[in-house]
Protein backbone atom coordinates (compact mmCIF):
# COMPACT_ATOMS: atom_id res chain seq x y z
CA UNK A 1 0.00 0.00 0.00
CA UNK A 2 2.82 2.01 1.18
CA UNK A 3 4.26 2.17 -3.05
CA UNK A 4 0.80 3.16 -4.65
CA UNK A 5 0.45 6.00 -2.24
CA UNK A 6 4.00 7.19 -3.06
CA UNK A 7 3.42 6.27 -6.81
CA UNK A 8 -0.20 8.84 -6.49
CA UNK A 9 2.19 11.45 -5.54
CA UNK A 10 4.70 11.15 -8.47
CA UNK A 11 7.24 9.22 -6.96
CA UNK A 12 8.43 5.85 -8.01
CA UNK A 13 11.42 5.14 -6.47
CA UNK A 14 11.58 2.05 -4.46
CA UNK A 15 13.86 3.27 -1.71
CA UNK A 16 11.06 5.59 -0.65
CA UNK A 17 8.65 3.11 -0.76
CA UNK A 18 10.00 1.66 2.57
CA UNK A 19 10.45 3.65 5.76
CA UNK A 20 13.91 4.47 6.86
CA UNK A 21 15.13 3.30 10.44
CA UNK A 22 16.36 6.49 12.70
CA UNK A 23 19.88 5.09 12.01
CA UNK A 24 19.57 5.19 8.17
CA UNK A 25 17.91 8.81 8.75
CA UNK A 26 20.94 9.90 10.69
CA UNK A 27 23.36 8.58 8.16
CA UNK A 28 21.87 9.97 5.54
CA UNK A 29 21.66 13.38 7.79
CA UNK A 30 25.39 13.34 8.99
CA UNK A 31 26.69 12.75 5.06
CA UNK A 32 24.52 15.72 4.01
CA UNK A 33 22.29 14.16 1.77
CA UNK A 34 18.71 14.78 1.27
CA UNK A 35 15.91 12.35 3.39
CA UNK A 36 13.44 11.23 1.26
CA UNK A 37 9.99 12.34 1.90
CA UNK A 38 10.98 14.99 3.34
CA UNK A 39 10.15 18.65 2.27
CA UNK A 40 12.62 21.23 2.12
CA UNK A 41 11.58 24.80 2.89
CA UNK A 42 13.21 27.91 1.54
CA UNK A 43 13.27 29.76 4.41
CA UNK A 44 15.53 33.28 4.27
CA UNK A 45 15.17 35.99 7.13
CA UNK A 46 13.23 39.42 6.56
CA UNK A 47 15.03 42.51 6.17
CA UNK A 48 11.74 44.71 6.84
CA UNK A 49 11.00 46.40 9.63
CA UNK A 50 8.34 44.45 12.26
CA UNK A 51 5.28 45.14 11.99
CA UNK A 52 2.94 46.75 15.08
CA UNK A 53 0.60 44.58 16.84
CA UNK A 54 -2.92 44.65 16.19
CA UNK A 55 -3.79 42.84 19.64
CA UNK A 56 -4.10 45.29 22.89
CA UNK A 57 -1.59 44.24 25.28
CA UNK A 58 -2.99 41.35 28.09
CA UNK A 59 -3.02 42.81 31.83
CA UNK A 60 -1.22 41.74 34.66
CA UNK A 61 -3.38 39.77 37.21
CA UNK A 62 -2.07 42.89 39.53
CA UNK A 63 -3.43 45.51 36.91
CA UNK A 64 -6.83 43.99 36.99
CA UNK A 65 -7.40 42.54 40.40
CA UNK A 66 -9.60 44.50 43.19
CA UNK A 67 -7.09 44.05 45.88
CA UNK A 68 -4.95 46.11 43.71
CA UNK A 69 -5.32 48.92 45.94
CA UNK A 70 -4.82 47.69 49.40
CA UNK A 71 -1.16 45.57 48.15
CA UNK A 72 -0.13 49.11 47.25
CA UNK A 73 -1.69 50.44 50.68
CA UNK A 74 0.80 47.53 52.58
CA UNK A 75 3.83 47.91 50.62
CA UNK A 76 4.10 52.07 50.79
CA UNK A 77 3.22 51.39 54.44
CA UNK A 78 6.22 48.75 54.48
CA UNK A 79 8.61 50.93 52.84
CA UNK A 80 7.60 54.16 55.25
CA UNK A 81 8.34 52.24 58.09
CA UNK A 82 11.56 50.59 56.58
CA UNK A 83 9.92 47.15 55.79
CA UNK A 84 10.47 46.08 59.77
CA UNK A 85 6.95 46.73 60.83
CA UNK A 86 5.50 43.18 59.88
CA UNK A 87 8.38 41.27 61.29
CA UNK A 88 8.59 42.77 64.48
CA UNK A 89 4.92 42.80 65.01
CA UNK A 90 4.70 38.94 64.59
CA UNK A 91 8.24 38.36 66.75
CA UNK A 92 6.56 40.73 69.51
CA UNK A 93 3.46 38.16 69.54
CA UNK A 94 5.07 35.35 69.61
CA UNK A 95 7.51 36.63 72.49
CA UNK A 96 5.49 38.80 74.98
CA UNK A 97 8.62 39.62 77.23
CA UNK A 98 10.39 41.14 74.27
Amino acid sequence: HKKERNQSRGTCNDSQSRQLSFAEVMQLVQEGKEVPGVTKLDVHASNQSPTPSQMERRRKPWETSPADTSFKKKEKQQKEDGGHVRFFSRFSKLNPSH
